[in-house]
């Protein structure tokens, strides 16, 4: 009895969604029998709504009102499409929706195929051989209520409970609604009102709800939300600390009617010397899409050490001024919502020239910037400073530092792509992933970086089949190569000194090997020995010149025999340069992150749970280094390789992407920080260089006699060395390289070291 129930549990919706199989079974049905009128077989069991459970978030409400509306006959539910747009409005008015639902829905049961009133015939169809009788369906109730969002930045949270988001399809109607907050008890709710919340601290804020029927049955539900501060809850507390700020250079980006300037959000975290704005380091956030980082996570960026120490906090303490360039979510013409971490580079480029512009305005002195642009901001820095010196802007820049940033593109495995574009837009509908997908894959920013992507390889006016022609890796047409030749053409700034930081190996060390298997499962939906199964297979990109299935998803049911009635498969090749970029050297992707997208997925939670693998390569080590000189993406990297900076640091092991270690900080701190490394004995008047970093001559300023001046590189090679007076004002010649040096100076009881940069 268990094995029939559960294939029509499994089998149904899986039916109406196959191609080769009939589309017509539930309009042969006798509709009147239906008392609910929702046949809940008709969609993929997501949001569960034949359990018991009560509690409910965005993602599950979401998900819920998504499986009405597709097994409702009545048509009382709106579909998805209207749910997001109700959550965009929701956004643009700063107020967050609240849905309830209360409604009777019902499935086919066992009986009515072993009593021989459904049949499947020869070709795999199902056939209704006689009228379905009533003991032929089970009923449920579904009784929920929550917030449409999952979370919301801002202690001051505003909730509105639309009229059009109370659902109720039982012959009772609602005759009261109460809400308890979180905070002062339950209270009063009338269809249409706002209520307005102020929440004294960040976190999980549990919402409860009291729905009283007119046949006196008391519905106690249970919701939650997470709250985070907002900028405005910040600036409160920082005195407005957090600065908006809009670029003055409009960029017209694929698909938009016109061009728009970006806008962005910065803070300035002045040094604990002086407290002056006089030495900036500005940091850029990379890709993020939905503002997951705020200002705050993204100066933890800097943390190394297990979290003990902070590269910005270490600046900031020598005497240099941070300053933090984030990318937030904000509306455009009071109806667009602009999601700025996963916007077009180009436009973030432009807002961080007026950063640039701006900061210059405000310091105080002639100190020049150090720019940090780790993973995305990279390439959002690499593009406006190159911009600024094509178009004469003085951007008055004396560092820029690359941090695993992709130069010539980014990967995400096309197999992974497959298989989250399956669940999101496939038979099972997942709501929750059609939002992480689109955040994730189809943002203008990842469709511009992945150098494989899955609308690459998208049959035509087909939503989830891959094109099997299409086999190389592809990217997103009309994004990534009209970027890449953009940037390519672009180049990298000229007078600046460049480096870079990798976290992919210059070793040639692997993650996992070509073409391994990721995962090979089944999954049961009805237990071990149910008769519904999914069988995913999923490898990594094959070795050169090879093609292979990446990804396979079959879903089948026991009939005596194991019988496939939905399959979705997924082929790629590497070319014959190199192997797949899967398993590459490069900075890695952590997989178990993607595990907080999974929402109420069953397959994808235990799918994330049984992989073989815990990362894949995400920048790979050619890409962070600009490397063309071989199209080998396996390839060990030597110094005559690295042609477009200055000065670089790359591990021998693969790291996770924007990892700062012990060594790499060491790296940075040598480039970063211009003061004198040491100075022994503080019984004189110490040396200083009248400019930092200099062209032609070193212009020392005070006296030391019998001083004997000694230059090294990085490398500690001595390139120069004089002895000789100094007197108040000394000019050195020099003619050397650009590049950071140490100057020594040391007579019989006194020496110091400056660092400088000649450019």
């Amino acid at each position: 009895m268990k094995k029939l129930y559960f294939l029509f549990v499994f089998l149904f919706p899986l039916f109406i969604s196959a191609q080769s199989l009939q589309t017509d079974f539930f309009n042969s049905l006798d509709k009147s029998q239906i008392s609910s009128g929702i046949l809940y077989d008709r969609v993929y069991e997501i949001a569960n709504l034949t359990s018991e459970n009560t509690a409910a978030t965005g993602n599950r409400i979401s998900q819920a009102l998504s499986e009405l509306s597709r097994s409702d006959f009545l048509n009382r539910f709106p579909e998805y499409e209207v749910i997001k747009n109700i959550k965009k409005q929701a956004f643009i008015n700063n107020q967050i929706p609240v849905s309830i639902v209360i409604s009777e829905l019902q499935k086919i049961n066992s009986s009515a195929y072993e009593e021989g009133f459904i049949t499947s015939v020869a070709n795999g169809n199902l056939h209704l051989n006689q009228p379905l009788e009533e003991h032929h369906f089970d009923s449920f109730m579904v009784h929920l209520a929550a917030p449409l969002v999952e979370n919301h930045k801002g202690l001051n949270v505003t909730f509105s409970f639309p009229e059009n988001l109370i659902f109720n399809t039982t012959e009772f109607e609602i005759q009261n609604i109460l809400v308890d907050f979180d905070n002062n008890g339950f209270e009063n709710l009338i269809p249409n009102q706002t209520k307005t919340i102020q929440f004294n601290s960040e976190g999980v804020k549990n919402i409860k709800f009291k729905v009283t029927l007119e046949n006196n049955e008391e519905i106690l539900l249970h919701s939650s939300i997470h709250i985070t501060k907002s900028t405005a809850d910040y600036n409160t507390r920082n005195a407005g600390a957090i600065q908006p700020i809009e670029s003055s250079i409009p960029y017209q980006g694929f698909g938009e009617s016109q061009a728009y300037n970006g806008i962005g959000e910065y803070q300035v975290f002045v040094d604990n010397v002086d407290g002056i704005l006089d030495k900036p380091i500005i940091i850029i956030d990379g890709f993020d899409p939905g503002d997951t980082r705020d200002i705050n996570s993204v100066y933890q960026l800097m943390n190394f050490n297990n979290g003990t120490e902070n590269l910005a906090d270490e600046a900031r303490d020598l005497g240099y001024d941070v300053v933090i360039l984030n990318f937030p979510v904000y509306t455009r013409n009071g109806n667009e919502i602009i999601d700025g971490g996963a916007d077009f580079i180009q436009r973030n480029a432009f807002v961080l020239v007026e950063l640039i512009n701006e900061i210059n305005a405000q310091k105080v002195g002639d100190e020049e910037l150090v720019i940090i642009g780790p993973s995305m901001g990279g390439l959002i820095s690499r593009y406006a400073l190159a911009y600024m010196e094509q178009n004469s802007l003085e951007h008055d820049t004396r560092l820029w530092l690359s941090f695993d940033s992709p130069h010539l593109g980014a990967n995400v495995p096309i197999g992974f792509q497959h298989l989250l574009n399956y669940i999101a837009y496939g038979p099972l509908g997942d709501v929750t992933f059609q939002d992480l997908v689109d955040g994730l894959l189809r943002s203008p920013a990842a469709s511009q970086m992945l150098l494989d992507h899955v609308d690459g390889h998208l049959l035509p006016g087909d939503p989830v089949e891959f094109d099997p022609t299409i086999v190389l890796p592809t990217g997103a047409p009309n994004f990534r190569t009209d970027f890449q030749n953009e940037l390519d053409a672009l180049g990298y700034p000229q007078d600046t000194r460049n480096i870079a930081i990798s976290n992919g190996s210059g070793a040639s060390e692997t993650t996992g090997t070509p073409g391994m298997n990721v995962i090979d499962w089944t999954f049961y939906p009805d237990g071990p020995g149910g008769s519904t199964r999914a069988l995913i297979e999923l490898f990594f990109t094959p070795p050169a010149s090879q093609t292979i299935s990446v990804s396979r998803i079959r879903s089948q049911i026991q009939i005596v025999v194991w019988i496939t009635v939905d399959e979705s498969e997924a082929f790629a090749m590497s070319p014959a340069s190199s192997a797949g970029l899967d398993s590459a050297p490069g900075g890695q992707f952590d997989i178990a992150g993607l595990a907080a997208g999974a929402g109420n997925n069953p397959i994808l939670i235990e799918f994330l749970d049984n992989l073989n693998i815990d990362a894949f390569d995400f920048i790979p080590t050619l890409s962070s280094l600009a490397i063309t000189s071989t199209t080998n993406w396996y390839a060990a990297v030597s110094e005559s390789d690295i042609d477009v900076f200055d000065a670089f640091y790359i591990p021998e092991s693969n790291e996770q992407h924007i990892t700062l270690t012990q060594e790499n900080v060491d790296f940075a701190r040598d480039e970063i920080f211009l003061d004198p490394l040491s100075t022994e004995n503080f019984d004189f008047e110490n040396l200083a260089l009248e400019n930092n970093p200099i062209k032609e001559n070193i212009v020392l300023l005070g006296s030391i006699e019998n001083a004997e001046l000694q230059i090294f590189d990085l490398k500690g090679k001595l390139i120069y060395e004089e002895n000789r007076n100094l007197e108040n004002r000394t000019i050195i010649p020099i003619n050397i390289s650009s590049g950071l040096y140490i100057l020594s100076v040391s007579n019989e009881s006194r020496h110091q070291k400056i660092k400088f940069v000649v450019r």
